[in-house]
């Protein structure tokens, strides 16, 4: 069961990305269905999306965290068109993902990670304008420079074929796509054109509307209603019989450059909510009349600021000084403003704390401990980073490190050649891990015999021992003992340990696995014998506690190419020394 998003606190994501925010007047943000994670598309750190890579973050709005990354790179010498000008990002389901540019779409399926389907525009003379979808279905507006045909295209997210083409008209300015129950709503020059799913017949159309840029996002459907944008105001139209209901005024002092959160979703059974600038309305589902309008005003610092909403929250997507914030409100008791602003680090420490210490006291008193969040590939610059986790001690091999350093600088020597400082380092792991197999069942002893289990030792460790050692750990959040159940290496007995788990504490061991082959990946041979374990018992059951291994795995990938780079590089130098 998805946790709720909890309105009434603000979720801060403390570096999720270091990108500027897109300069496209469409916004590149999509909330999934459930409400339950934003969907973002950023731009290089100087402003400009590149040419050859795609990324799209999935951020959790609970938590405000980073989930994943998805990435698609265009092969070197591959004939293709640049990744740099995506039109539309939207989710078909939990699952499926669409990213939609002027010639191509990408369908990712997100329990896997990957690109499921690529489908591209027929000839050069055709280009995509709209795109929208439910369920297993994606509907593509597309339209010809050399026929002024419009037609809309049905392809299936499972297969990726095409299945039917509807006809929409003629004439240039197609713009928007959408669909309602089984109606599909395209706009086209000064119209809105309702047609019907199953034959794509004309149902109706409302005309004597303005004609809008072919580039702004000026579609939106909720149920029966039809926001359109026609010159400076929104007109509310009703999707089974095309009659206008109303008319709502642009927010005049919203600039055309900052107008990127128009907006339409479903408040409760008789209201929705209507995005606009720096307004927020409440609408009649049945007359379209505005009932209440509310104040949500801009943060100026920002460099960019996306609205979306679900249910009776408003959430916002922030971006400043490289980095990205998820703050949502709930309209519920809201006054006549409705503010969305920039969390600073202390502001969030402060709104946290209680449920900080809450936290606490539910390890004392035996409670699953918090699980670290793992950012996603290529997401800090370098490894994956375990966010909120303890700070850990220096390792004997880097105090042996520094202690040589200042023994080299007292003694006035020359600073040391890369192949000496490789020896050194080869040195001090070889002593690091002489020690540590020296004081294994010693500490091992005394670690056991503080907590209560006398006589257990890794190598001579038991499933009923092991189990006892693991299952405490893993429920109190002490580090220590998961640690010394963790060195246990014996394949059998661990495979009968895993199997006597509970099922609520193998999540929780899958994460202690990946945070700490994340922390230091020479422990890397040795976990993996417990993942394979995990993994092949068939009691993981969600892809949700699978993401952060998979991310770890992913960021590995794309970072090894360089390491071999350098590899060579360090050889070659070592070789000169």
């Amino acid at each position: 069961k998805k946790k709720s998003i909890n309105p009434k606190r603000s979720y801060c994501s403390k570096a999720i990305h270091t990108m500027a925010a897109p300069p496209s007047t469409r916004p590149l943000v999509a909330l999934s269905p459930d409400g339950s994670t934003l969907a973002c598309i950023p731009t290089s750190a100087g402003g400009e999306a590149s040419t050859s890579i795609l990324r799209v973050l999935l951020i959790q709005v609970e938590s405000g965290t980073l989930q994943s990354t998805l990435t698609h790179r265009n092969k070197p010498g591959e004939t293709t068109s640049p990744l740099s000008n995506p039109l539309k990002v939207f989710f078909v389901s939990s699952e499926v993902l669409v990213v939609l540019f002027s010639d191509k779409l990408f369908s990712w399926d997100l329990n896997r990670g990957v690109i499921a389907h690529r489908i591209h525009t027929k000839s050069p003379t055709q280009s995509f304008h709209d795109a929208c979808g439910a369920q297993e279905t994606v509907f593509v507006l597309v339209a010809a420079s050399d026929t002024s045909k419009v037609q809309v295209l049905k392809y299936s997210t499972t297969t990726g074929k095409l299945e039917r083409v509807i006809k929409a008209g003629k004439g240039g300015g197609a713009s928007g796509l959408g669909m309602a129950d089984e109606n599909l709503i395209v706009r086209s020059e000064d119209m809105v054109r309702i047609m019907r799913l199953s034959d794509g017949k004309k149902i109706c159309k409302c005309s004597s509307l303005e004609e809008t840029n072919a580039g702004d996002q000026n579609l939106f459907i909720c149920q029966n209603m039809i926001a359109t944008i026609s010159q400076d105001q929104i007109v509310l139209i009703n999707v089974k019989s095309g009659k206008k209901l109303s008319s709502v005024p642009l927010d005049k002092a919203t600039t055309t450059s900052a107008r990127t959160s128009f907006d339409l979703w479903k408040q409760n059974n008789t209201n929705l909510i209507l995005a606009e600038g720096e307004k927020l309305h409440q609408i009649d589902v049945h007359s379209g009349k505005v009932q209440k309008t509310w104040n949500c005003p801009m943060d100026g610092s920002l460099e960019r600021q996306y609205r979306v909403g679900h249910s009776n929250s408003v959430i916002a997507l922030l971006y400043k000084n490289g980095q990205y914030q998820v703050v949502s409100e709930s309209l519920s008791g809201a006054g006549n403003d409705v503010v969305l602003s920039w969390k600073s680090p202390e502001d969030t420490k402060t709104e946290d704390s209680d449920s900080k210490q809450t936290q606490k006291r539910k390890k004392a008193q035996g409670g699953a401990g918090s699980q670290s969040t793992i950012l996603g590939p290529g997401e800090t610059g370098g490894e994956a980073l375990i966010s909120e986790g303890p700070v850990s001690k220096k390792s004997k091999m880097e105090q042996d490190l520094e202690d040589d350093d200042d023994d080299d600088q007292d003694a006035g020597e020359e600073n040391p050649t890369v192949g000496e400082r490789l020896q050194l380092l080869q040195q001090a792991l070889d002593e690091e891990e002489d020690s540590d197999n020296d004081n294994e069942g010693g500490e091992d002893a005394e670690t056991a015999l503080e907590h209560g289990i006398p006589g257990f030792a890794p190598k001579q460790a038991t499933t009923e021992s092991l189990g006892k050692v693991l299952e405490q750990g893993l429920q109190s959040g002490e580090d220590k003992l998961v640690e010394l159940a963790l060195a246990v290496r014996d394949r059998t007995t661990l495979t009968e340990t895993c199997e006597a788990l509970s099922d609520d504490l193998l999540p929780g061991l899958m994460n202690a696995l990946t945070t700490r082959m994340a922390a230091k990946g020479g422990r890397a041979a040795h976990l993996c014998i417990w993942v394979s374990v995990l993994l092949k018992s068939g009691r993981i059951k969600s892809i949700a506690h699978l993401q952060p291994l998979r991310n770890l795995i992913q960021e590995r990938i794309e970072v090894f190419p360089d390491l071999l780079q350098l590899e060579g590089r360090l050889s070659l130098m070592t070789q000169a020394d």
